[in-house]
């Protein structure tokens, strides 16, 4: 989890001072790719985002994370790719309330109470 919120917290603060934005963003970052992705529709979505991510198409991008976070919205790696997508387009507020979705998502899913006990 430190890795993660140390990833986050270097990109917010990146992303809120206006350091990175646009294709030299792409070019020093890569997308994220998840553990996996259960539901066939948001992977789908989730891969074609990544293409177009990689390609500096970031509107197109920012649509396929925004489908694959509708069909699947618990899938932190999503919020993230998407706030950098966000983010290269110059929308730091989008892309803070993911980067902050993501680090709630992972901190759910590393909380106690989720870790099952026996």
């Amino acid at each position: 989890m430190k890795k993660w919120i140390g990833f986050l917290a270097a990109l917010l603060l990146a992303v809120v001072t206006g350091v990175v934005t646009g294709p030299v963003f792409a070019d020093h970052i890569e997308p994220v790719q998840p553990k996996g992705i259960a539901d066939e529709e948001a992977k789908k979505h989730f891969k074609k985002g990544v293409e177009a991510f990689r390609e500096d198409k970031f509107d197109e991008a920012v649509i396929h994370f925004q489908a694959a976070e509708q069909e699947d919205p618990t899938i932190p790696e999503t919020h993230v790719n998407l706030a950098m997508a966000l983010a290269a387009e110059g929308q730091t507020d989008r892309a803070e309330k993911h980067f902050d979705q993501a680090s709630n998502l992972i901190a759910q899913a590393e909380s106690p109470e989720m870790i099952p006990q026996g």
